[in-house]
This record gives structure tokens, sequence and C-alpha cells, in this order.
């Protein structure tokens, strides 16, 4: 079903020159984080029923299988967003840098390393937007894995990409919106996260950003002047050694 309607909107990741220019120049999302997205064949370009073209992310599951699609408009006057219909949202948009998802059929190579920090979204800009915040702080994105929820309501899979992976220590990342009679959707959904997480065993923390709504304008705010990174968020990511290991 994702893959017949990905073929209705003509996806394609060889001619990206609209995908590249939105997520770069308007996202302020860094080139290297771009192409290894499209070379891991998470990142397509489709086309909308005007032939507009959209940014689509691309989820698979375990076996490297498409288990969901989000799409979203790179027209700037134009804020229109969706997922799929049949996405499965048990297994979320989980990315590590450093193996190919697309290849997980292969059982002869290693498609995760189990020991890294789970950084958890709530949307694929928001996870990208990090991994440069992460690399403009001169951090190696690339040590950590990524999971983007698709939504904080979705917080499902964060569990459930646990208890396929094998992670133990997970930061819950989602937006810092503003508070509504006492409640704010990011922070409320993030501490039940780790409320549930920890009665598993598994380490959680939470980090919001604070300067900004979410991580795509903290990125923004960054490379425009506007923001400067918080001591305690740059301390929060630093790469640790620990016995030669880096965690």
């Amino acid at each position: 079903s994702l893959y017949e309607q990905l073929t209705k909107q003509k996806f394609q990741n060889h001619s990206m020159d609209a995908i590249v220019h939105y997520l770069s120049e308007v996202r302020g999302i860094d080139r290297e984080i771009i192409d290894r997205q499209i070379n891991h064949k998470c990142l397509y370009q489709s086309v909308d029923k005007f032939g507009q073209p959209m940014a689509t992310f691309v989820a698979r599951d375990k076996d490297g299988y498409i288990s969901g699609v989000s799409i979203r408009s790179t027209n700037p006057g134009k804020k229109f967003m969706m997922d799929y219909p049949d996405c499965n949202y048990d297994v979320g948009w989980h990315y590590d840098p450093q193996f190919d998802p697309s290849c997980r059929y292969d059982k002869t190579q290693k498609h995760c390393d189990p020991r890294k920090k789970l950084l958890c979204f709530e949307s694929s800009i928001e996870m990208m937007s990090y991994m440069t915040i992460l690399k403009r702080e001169h951090k190696d994105w690339t040590k950590f894995a990524y999971l983007s929820c698709g939504s904080t309501t979705k917080y499902g899979c964060i569990e459930q990409t646990c208890k396929e992976y094998g992670y133990k220590d997970v930061l819950v990342m989602f937006n810092n919106d503003q508070e509504k009679d006492g409640r704010a959707a990011g922070r409320d959904y993030a501490n039940l996260v780790k409320e549930q997480l920890t009665e598993k065993g598994i380490k959680c923390e939470v980090l919001l950003p604070k300067s900004a709504n979410d991580w795509n304008d903290t990125l923004v705010g960054l490379r425009n002047g506007t923001i400067k990174l918080h001591y305690t968020e740059a301390k929060k990511n630093k790469t640790k050694t620990n016995c030669g290991k880096e965690r």
C-alpha cells in the first residue's frame, strides 16, 4: 500500500534539487546529513497533484521494508504535511546513520548498535535539525541512533524500538509547546515516556529546546545568531569516553 502510494506520487531520489534546497537553505539542515538520508533511501522527492515537489521521509522496519511515509510541502507559502494511510506507527522512523536501513534484509550485516543513545523526536525534520546542531557543535552526530515518532501521541514506537533493537539509553526530545491550562503536549508526553521506560529498566531523560518551540527553530536561530546554545544542552550531548568506548 505504501509503495503504491509512493509510486502514484512519482517518488525518486536521483533529482532532488528542490528538496535539497528546501532542507538546506530554508530549514538550515547540513548537506552531509541530507545526502546520507538520500543515499540510505530514507529521503525522496515526490510531487503533489499540482506537480509541486514534496519532501518525502520513508521509514523502514527491521527487515528493510517500507513501514511509514511522511510528506511535507516545500512551498514556503503552503505548510502542508501528512502521513500516508497505513503507516505502522509501532515502528516509527528509526535511523542509525552508520547503517543503511534499506539493506536490513542482508542478515550477514549489522544494522544497528544497541549501545548507542537513542534520540527521539516528533518529526524527521526535527531529527535532522538536531543532527545538524550536533555537527555545528563539533560532536559526532553518527554516534547516536535516532527515532522520529510522527507526533507526540505516537510515542509508543519508542518503547517498541528499544525492544526491537536493544537500546537501553534514551533521550526524549519533543517540542517545547506553549502551555495551555498548565499543559504542554511535548513536555507532558516526554515525561510520560520517561516514566514508562524507567519502569522497564531503560534509562530515559528528557531534553526540550529552551529558546524556541522546536529543534528546527533552534537551528535556524543558531544560524541567524538570534539563539545561543545553552550550556546545559551542550553538556548533555558531549560524547563521553568510558573504558575506551564512546557513549
